[in-house]
């Protein structure tokens, strides 16, 4: 009998380390919002308990404190299936001067984050919190407004918002400017030399293409606490080959199962702004 992919598949393995090393290194979503690890063989609908905050008495010295009530909801996230197919022929394989599979999976796991962030992202249409206007550029007191927002609900731990690049860039026009604001910082001059904003008011600030630009050239960012949002993932990227003979080729399956949820609204605000250059 001979030697094949079919019955050599730990040969692949190649491919599931460095695709689950692009998953995490490339997927903000694991980053900003809060991770939650799920079992395997517990449904598919995550159940996060939020606890209502408690509030300190004064009973008086000698006199016995009343029971506090606080209660708990819970909200949702649903998993789904995030997945890459390809087809790797024999000719192809054999032909490429570089490591056709070691590329490939780069390509799935810049793939699967995308498909997570996007999970993510998607939820920010739904904060009713919000600044900005649509057709309008983006400033920095938007940015203060949503910090002073989320603040003002007793939350006092860092702050990211994620922006399209374009819709960022009304931002980083104002920042270098020749204003008072830019020249009592150094934030202009940061953003003149690395383009990045960096932080404004406390808040990280990132760009990604995956914030959607409607067909009027606004997009819909978001300022948020890393507790707004919930992200749940069961295990990490499954691998699954099989041999196609017939063609030739060996079908390379990746899959991962995650989802994201919007947990603590009163920790988001949306950000919405022109998104035309």
């Amino acid at each position: 009998m001979a030697n094949t992919t079919s019955i050599n598949s730990e040969l692949f393995t190649n491919l599931l380390v460095r695709s689950e090393y692009a998953l995490y290194e490339n997927a903000i979503a694991r980053a900003v919002a809060t991770v939650y690890d799920f079992p395997m063989n517990a449904g598919k609908s995550v159940q996060i308990p939020v606890w209502a905050g408690l509030s300190a008495s004064k009973p008086g010295e000698g006199v016995a404190a009343s029971a506090g009530d606080t209660n708990t909801t819970s909200k949702s996230i649903d998993l789904v299936e995030l997945v890459t197919y390809n087809k790797v022929t024999d000719f192809l394989r054999d032909s490429a001067s570089e490591d056709v599979i070691g590329s490939l999976a780069a390509q799935a796991g810049l793939a699967l984050a995308e498909g997570l962030d996007a999970e993510l992202i998607g939820l920010f249409a739904s904060v009713t919190q919000s600044v900005g206007s649509a057709g309008s550029d983006n400033t920095v007191a938007d940015l203060m407004k949503a910090a002073a927002t989320i603040r003002a609900n007793k939350y006092q731990g860092p702050l990211f918002a994620v922006l399209n690049p374009k819709q960022a860039y009304g931002i980083k026009a104002a920042l270098t400017a020749t204003t008072s604001y830019q020249n009592a910082t150094s934030v202009g001059s940061e953003v003149l030399a690395n383009y990045f904003v960096g932080q404004v008011a406390g808040i990280t600030i990132l760009e990604h293409a995956g914030v959607a630009v409607d067909g009027s050239d606004d997009a819909t960012g978001c300022v948020f606490a890393p507790a707004a949002f919930g992200v749940a993932q069961r295990g990490g990227i499954s691998m699954e080959t099989q041999r196609d003979a017939a063609a030739r080729a060996t079908d390379v399956v990746m899959t991962l199962v995650a989802g994201a949820g919007l947990v603590r609204p009163e920790l988001a605000v949306k950000v919405i702004g022109d998104a035309a250059l």
